[in-house]
């Protein structure tokens, strides 16, 4: 198979000054996270230091040091204040501790770093686990988050769920940008490229009353790549795979002064994806196809981004985003009437923008703006020969969004912020029988104040209180939804015991308001439009502790929710079968988390994320024994990372997915609409080499090849949903600085 290759030019202007500060050992920074080739610190010349230490390394020490282990960051001091300095030889390694911070100058390190760094409510996964995904979508980062389940539904979007929650409960967003869609309350995740990402900071359940309205499970925070010292860095990237698979993606990024810019393009496709050697043909699968039916996928897209730093560490940046693509969507094999749909067009352009900055000694402001534009078109099939149209419908959205955050310092120990949230939404559809344009619209509103206070003895408490609220002034051809609103509420305590170990306890009260599709939409007559749907209620507590230490880390949560009148899908008596969604009376997800890294020896981490869950609704007897859809009983992954000094990296990871029960449209009895479906697991491998060098422009390059569901086990993300076998995929990275 012939691989394309494709080059894209960028160029980008980005400010210098960039202060770290110091962090515990076993933690990394988000500087550090996105450093390839970044400089590194040493001292000034002067006198001998006595405060400081030093250690002569050789330049292979130091790039298997810096490969794997977490190193604290050296603090900055002005240049008012007296500093020391040291005539030592340029491969020298540098330590320091809080109360002897050092004036550093820079020389270039070629050494990049795997790590990750796990908190009692949330992950960071650096710029170098992000490019392990090799050319995806933000669907693949699922085995790198704890409490996260990867579903498919029927329509073909790709959706997490945290913690046993609605995947409608998790909030998506770029650069302080969401990307949620208002008129279904969530995104497909697998239309999101991971495109110049180089970080992702992933929450989970209720940090904040500040949060955006309608978080509940958690919020999903993708960072974009940055430049953090002058000049410019280019990368071009390519991939082949299995099923006519293939990518190519491009991107520059410069500093210079005060201004930063970076530009990014990609394009992928891939002809469907294999289905396992011993999986079951169903009712739509042709048995002498290995390919699963309709399951191909075509994209393309670009990133803009500008950036200016100005006085006293404020900042600005704009950003715009476009995609393109086109999508099948694989029916389900265990329905005689499923969906038979395409998506032929779906088209995003996004352009938002932020600023933050200092007011005076004691106020910060943090504002957000966007404006998103979606076109989807969706074609429905008679039959799985995809040749007779039957239906279609057209989706136009706009989304304007504004945030303000506006935080004052009450003294050396106590902040105040207060933040308003509005947003604006407009959805138009025409369809097959209704082909005048149907407009529905949303404006839902949030605001919110918390004060935070840190107490002598090293406890931190923080609470707050907010209102949310949302109306439908356009409901196309149906009745308006009442207007609804509700309290929030949050308070949460942090400490930390003994010397490298921390605590905190949460408890939170949030609404969620009802999607217009989820009160509107009949999705080509296959759903029944409820417009009584009222707001979910979640009353939620959390407490966990956490342990670090240079060679590993431990985390250990428990958390219990409780939602009223959660809205979940139903199946109706109707022929053909209709669903419906309902307002349960209540719903508990009730668990337990566990995460841990550990790095033995130079070069070897190994990576435990473990949940034990257990969810159920309210049943007409007052008992929670009524099965919720699509929550497994446990989610455990094992990851494994084996780092050689020559560049030579292994990394094998193994996902779990304990028992479920998906809806059978099949069974009409209410009391049990649900199949069960068996744990499963899967092996995936990446075997990748990586070559530093400085010859021209040219900064290194990766070579890497992947195997995805080593074992080809069957596994479903929801019944008659199999999700793919045995895939090898093949691929190159080459950098290039100046």
């Amino acid at each position: 198979m012939l691989v394309p290759v494709c080059l894209a030019a960028m160029i980008a202007l980005l400010s210098a000054g960039a202060t770290a500060t110091e962090q515990p050992a076993g933690e990394s920074s988000a500087a550090e996270a996105s450093a390839a080739q970044q400089p590194a610190a040493v001292p000034s010349a002067a006198e001998p230091t006595t405060t400081a230490q030093s250690r002569s390394t050789t330049s292979t020490d130091l790039l298997s040091t810096t490969s794997i282990d977490t190193l604290s960051i050296i603090e900055a001091v002005s240049e008012s204040e007296a500093s020391t300095t040291s005539t030592a030889p340029p491969d020298t390694t540098w330590y320091a501790n809080e109360g002897t911070p050092l004036r550093m100058d820079m020389i270039t390190v070629s050494a990049r770093r795997v790590s990750r760094s796990a908190g009692a409510d949330r992950i960071e996964i650096d710029q170098e686990l992000v490019e392990t995904r090799d050319g995806g979508s933000v669907a693949d980062l699922a085995p790198l988050m704890p409490s996260t389940k990867l579903t498919v539904n029927s329509r073909g979007e790709s959706l997490f769920m945290v913690r046993g929650s609605s995947e409608r409960h998790l909030r998506v967003e770029l650069d302080g940008i969401p990307l949620t869609i208002p008129w279904d309350e969530r995104v497909d995740l697998s239309m999101l490229p991971l495109l110049a990402i180089g970080q992702v900071d992933a929450r989970r359940g209720v940090s904040s009353v500040l949060e955006e309205p309608n978080t509940l499970a958690g919020t999903i925070k993708i960072k974009t790549r940055e430049q953090v010292v002058e000049g410019s860095a280019s990368r071009i990237e390519t991939y082949g795979g299995e099923a006519d698979a293939w990518g190519v993606q491009g991107l520059h990024q410069r500093r210079h002064g005060a201004w930063s810019e970076l530009l990014a393009v990609a394009h992928r496709e891939r002809g469907g994806f294999v289905t396992p050697a011993d999986s079951e043909p169903g009712l739509h699968q042709d048995p002498a196809r290995r390919k699963r039916l309709n399951s191909q996928l075509v994209q393309s897209s670009a990133l803009a981004r500008i950036q200016r730093d100005f006085h006293n560490e404020g900042r600005w940046h704009l950003l715009a985003q476009a995609s393109r693509g086109d999508k099948g969507v694989p029916p389900e094999e265990h329905d005689p009437d499923p969906r038979f749909w395409r998506y032929p067009e779906v088209q995003r352009l996004l352009l938002g923008g932020r600023l933050e900055t200092p007011l005076g000694s004691r106020w910060e402001l943090d504002t957000a703006a966007s404006a998103d534009f979606i076109r989807q078109d969706i074609q429905s099939y008679t039959d799985n020969s995809y040749q007779t149209l039957d239906e279609w419908e057209d989706d136009r959205d706009r989304t304007g969004f504004w945030r303000a955050q506006l935080g004052r310092a009450l003294g050396a120990s106590t902040d105040l912020r207060v933040r308003t949230t509005m947003r604006y939404a407009e959805h138009r559809e025409t369809t097959t029988d209704q082909p005048d344009e149907m407009l529905y619209s949303q404006l839902l509103i949030g605001a919110a104040a918390e004060a935070e206070h840190k107490f002598s003895n090293g406890l931190t408490a923080r609470a707050g209180a907010g209102y949310e609220g949302a109306t439908t002034p356009e409901s196309g051809d149906k009745q308006r939804s009442e207007a609804m609103h509700e309290l929030a509420l949050q308070a949460a305590v942090e400490g930390r015991f003994a010397q490298d170990g921390a605590w905190h306890v949460n408890g939170s009260h949030r609404p969620r308001m009802p999607s217009l599709r989820e009160l509107y939409s009949g999705a080509l007559g296959t759903f029944v439009p409820n417009d009584e749907l009222r707001p979910e209620r979640q009353d939620a507590v959390e407490a966990g502790m956490s342990w670090q230490a240079s060679r590993w880390n431990l985390s250990l949560n428990g958390f219990a929710q409780q939602i009223d009148g959660a809205i979940e899908r139903i199946t109706l008596p109707t022929v053909p079968p209709t669903k419906q969604r309902v307002n349960l009376d209540k719903l508990r997800n009730v668990g337990i988390e566990l995460g841990s890294v550990v790095k033995p020896v130079r070069g070897l981490a190994f990576d435990l994320q473990a949940t034990w869950l257990h969810s159920r609704a309210r049943d007409d007897n007052g008992n929670f024994d009524r099965r919720v859809e699509d929550r497994p009983n446990w989610l455990a992954t094992l990851a494994g990372t084996w780092t050689h000094r020559s560049g030579a990296r292994i990394r094998a990871e193994l996902d779990g997915v304990g028992e479920r029960y998906s809806l059978d449209s099949r069974k009409t009895d209410p009391n049990d609409p649900y199949t069960q479906l068996d744990a499963t697991a899967r092996l995936n491998l990446r075997l990748s080499w990586r070559h530093f060098g400085e010859l021209g422009g040219y900064a290194g390059s990766e070579w890497y090849l992947r195997l995805d569901n080593v074992l080809d086990q069957e596994t479903f993300s929801q019944l008659g949903l199999v999700e793919s076998g045995r895939m090898l995929q093949a691929g190159v990275r080459v950098d290039f600085d100046r």
